[in-house]
């Protein structure tokens, strides 16, 4: 499946419908696995990887704001922080499941640019090169004179021989010429691998050692060392290409004084690492090295801006190679664990004991195992912190010590950082408990940091009017732009959150006042989701429904530039919920799925108990009921609006209405039926889409089921005869309205339910038939794609399905 870059763009805003995107995510997962010639377990495995991974991105992602921090230094935190050491130790478990770089040079990251010395300078060698290195040297000839064939019949190529014989050899030519390019540093395409190095290309591979396991140990060792020897590779030149680096080892072998068993060992791994490769090796290491290689440009581009010199080999100009440091730290560490124990969880313990304390707290929060349960959390409270200190274009701190002195700068850095966290938490608490004792006022002049002033505003275990005075203190103490706007957030939302008896009868001043003062900010900028969603709700409580809903909007496109953790889930679902109740012209449900998206991915709409999603209906009704409980709350002295369905709702199942059915008052009916002729043929004015037939015909249903089991409980005077009298009184009612107002017989509501469906999923075969006959449609599906027949037989009601059958043949175009 392959999809178009803007396709792929569109994931993460969230644009797409929810079951577009999981076809698409899957569909690119299957695009890379394939790529990569991964199996069937491989993948179960890999996506295994990518999930577990997705969800702690997902819960960095919630719980984490970005302030005023760019892009750029967004990525590098999260890359130091979390991507480049968690790639090192996820790799490093599959490479302990199955060695990915089976005949590739040892001891070295091929997929990663390599350090090497060019005319006295140390310089890089890329991802790509180095393979082309790999295959070069296992044809042990130039690619012009390497003897190759294009496969196909004994016949075909005795012919070919002869008559395209000066065309295959510019084919080949070609083919050197893409490889000279690709050492180089040119970029190939995908493509372009798969067309040079398909699976019926035949290259003679002129420098490989084939394995002799028949012949005896001495003459293969004999064979393996000639053949090093042949290629000019003394010990120290082995140990770059082979897993043997132990001092002594390999002088050992060469010379002929190694034990058996090492002798084995070298024979086994030379043999193995000059072995001829497959063509989907070829490909897939070619492909491996053109992604990672890309990657690493693409990141140093976007990061260091004109500076970027891929070539350079200095970690403190070239901050992409501190990323890589972190990952070979990730993944030799986890190599290292897996040979000091064969239990998990020893592994665990010796990998977490290699970390210095201030690298479980910092650097390594991702993947120390003693952080597992809290890693996450605690590395959105850090990034948070780092975050909010820096403004756009702030030099990228440095994260991995290339040399002694930035390391310890690193470690004083670190040290220094958790020292102060510690004693701003241990404030915090003592303050919170202080204040819980009284005196908060004399208390929190006292206070002299802002951090703890706001860390305590936000205190659930205070009472409202301390936390408010906290909130006023944190104004006091604020020392820039930023913390004086981030205290003006929590006045506000001081104001808003608390019950409506409690509102202050200046509410709307003070938030006018407030809101004002955020806009004239400096640094609106870095809190302007947050201020448009107090401005929207503002909109709300003075009545100013499409204001509301516009700021809404607004305040949920802010979210595309800056974090800001569950907010966003929070105010996609205040907007949907405005709209839902007061919905614009030309509303159509199915046109804000986007709302539920972000609630989904934000932390303010979860799975359903069994595990399943919860539709965008019944997502609408969520959201309608928050919002008249509550999201929506005049100020004082404004007109609470109510629901637009109320008078429609009271006039069809109000004490009035059911009176007159419970009566079987029929003259009484049709007057209230004149009455309310707007009915007709309208649904309700609520997010379920109802019609008055479907309302009662749901009402029907409900009674007759509560019936059964009133009379399950026994003879019960009082109360059966009514229940008795409401079913069928009930359904005379319904059968007027069909009679009557024919129109709503084919109007579904918000799910696409007919009342022919719902009839059918109850197994009513009598509704069905007079539904029939009063025009349903029977082809009518509903958004689950379910028809008539399709719920009457789920039912389990034969004679309900015999009537739709019946139906079915009797219809005129079916002759």
């Amino acid at each position: 499946m392959k999809f178009e870059q803007k396709d792929k763009d569109k994931l993460p805003s969230l644009k797409k419908p929810l079951a577009d995107h999981l076809e698409r995510v899957q569909g690119l997962l299957d695009d890379i696995f394939a790529a990569l010639g991964l199996g069937d377990m491989a993948r179960v495995d890999a996506t295994h990887n990518v999930l577990e991974w997705a969800n702690f991105d997902k819960t960095i992602e919630l719980d984490t704001w970005t302030f005023n921090a760019d892009q750029r230094q967004v990525l590098w935190l999260l890359s130091g922080y979390s991507y480049a050491p968690a790639l090192g130790r996820r790799l490093a478990f599959w490479t302990l499941h199955e060695r990915l770089d089976a005949g590739m040079p040892g001891g070295r990251f091929w997929y990663l640019p390599a350090e090497r010395m060019r005319a006295g300078e140390r310089r890089l060698v890329m991802p790509v090169a180095q393979v082309v290195e790999w295959l070069r040297d296992l044809l042990g000839a130039p690619m012009e004179r390497a003897r190759v064939g294009l496969g196909g019949s004994a016949a075909q190529a005795r012919q070919q021989r002869i008559d395209d014989a000066r065309e295959e050899t510019d084919v080949y030519a070609s083919i050197a010429r893409e490889l000279e390019n690709w050492r180089r540093g040119k970029l190939p395409h995908a493509s372009t691998i798969e067309k040079y190095f398909p699976d019926d290309a035949q290259l003679a591979f002129k420098g490989v050692l084939s394995a002799s396991p028949d012949l005896p140990p001495a003459a293969r060792l004999r064979a393996a060392i000639d053949f090093v020897a042949a290629k000019g590779l003394d010990a120290d030149a082995l140990r770059d290409e082979i897993p043997m680096t132990q001092p002594g080892r390999l002088e050992a072998v060469l010379a002929s004084q190694a034990p058996d068993d090492e002798v084995r060992r070298f024979v086994e791994l030379v043999e193995e690492r000059w072995s001829a490769p497959s063509m989907a090796t070829v490909r897939r290491r070619l492909l491996v090295a053109r992604m990672a290689q890309d990657g690493y440009r693409r990141l140093g581009r976007f990061l260091l801006g004109d500076a970027f010199d891929e070539d350079c080999a200095d970690p403190a100009r070239n901050k992409v190679l501190q990323l890589v440091g972190l990952f070979k730290l990730g993944y030799n560490l986890t190599i290292r664990a897996s040979r000091e124990s064969d239990d998990p969880l020893e592994q665990d313990a010796w990998f977490d004991s290699q970390l210095a304390p201030w690298h479980k707290a910092g650097i390594f929060l991702a993947i120390a195992p003693s952080r597992h349960a809290t890693g996450a959390r605690e590395l959105s409270e850090l990034l948070t912190r780092a975050f909010a200190k820096l403004g756009s274009g702030s030099p990228l701190d440095d994260l991995f010590g290339y040399d002694e002195v930035s390391a310890m700068a690193i470690v004083q850095r670190e040290c220094l950082r958790l020292s102060a966290r510690d004693e701003e938490r241990a404030a915090v608490r003592s303050c919170i408990e202080s204040l819980a004792r009284g005196a908060p006022f004399r208390k929190l002049q006292q206070l002299a940091s802002y951090w703890v002033a706001t860390q305590v505003a936000q205190s659930p275990e205070l009472p409202l009017r301390v936390r408010e005075m906290a909130s006023a203190r944190a104004s006091e103490l604020a020392s820039t732009p930023s913390e004086a706007l981030g205290a003006i957030i929590l006045q506000l939302h001081a104001l808003f959150h608390r019950g409506r008896a409690d509102r202050p009868r200046d509410m709307r001043q003070r938030v006018e006042r407030l809101l004002a003062q955020a806009e004239a900010s400096p640094a609106l900028g870095e809190w302007e989701a947050v201020v448009l969603q107090y401005k929207a709700k503002h909109h709300l409580a003075a009545n100013e429904f499409e204001a509301a809903r516009r700021l809404f909007d607004a305040a949920l496109d802010a979210c595309q530039v800056r974090n800001y953790g569950t907010m966003r889930g929070e105010i996609a679902r205040d907007a949907f919920a405005v709209v839902v109740e007061r919905p614009p012209v030309g509303f159509s449900l199915g046109n804000y799925e986007g709302y539920m998206r972000n609630m989904l991915a934000f932390g303010t709409l979860f799975p359903q108990d069994d595990g399943s999603l919860p539709t965008l209906e019944d997502t609408a009704c969520v959201v309608s009921e928050y919002f008249w409980e509550d999201l929506y709350a005049p100020y004082p002295g404004e007109r609470a609006e109510e629901p637009l369905a109320r008078r429609h709702t009271e006039a069809v199942v109000g004490t009035e209405t059911m009176e007159l059915v419970l009566h079987a008052d029929w003259d009484g009916l049709d007057a209230w039926m004149g009455r309310n002729a707007e009915l007709r043929d309208k649904r309700l004015r609520h997010v379920r889409g109802e019609t008055v037939l479907m309302t009662w015909l749901r009402g029907l249903y409900q009674a007759r089921a509560q019936r059964s089991r009133i009379l399950e409980l026994g003879p019960i005077k009082e109360v059966a005869p009514v229940a008795n009298a409401l079913v069928r009184n009930l359904r005379e009612a319904i059968l007027r309205v069909i009679r009557k107002w024919p129109k709503l017989v084919n109007l579904a509501d918000f799910k696409k339910q007919t009342p022919l469906l719902l009839a059918a999923r109850n197994g009513d075969a009598a509704m069905v038939d007079v539904l029939l006959a009063a025009g349903a449609n029977a082809d009518w599906r509903d958004f689950r794609g379910k028809s008539a027949l399709d719920l009457a037989q789920a039912s389990g009601v034969s004679h309900c399905v015999e009537v739709l059958r019946i139906h079915e043949r009797l219809r005129p175009d079916q002759g």
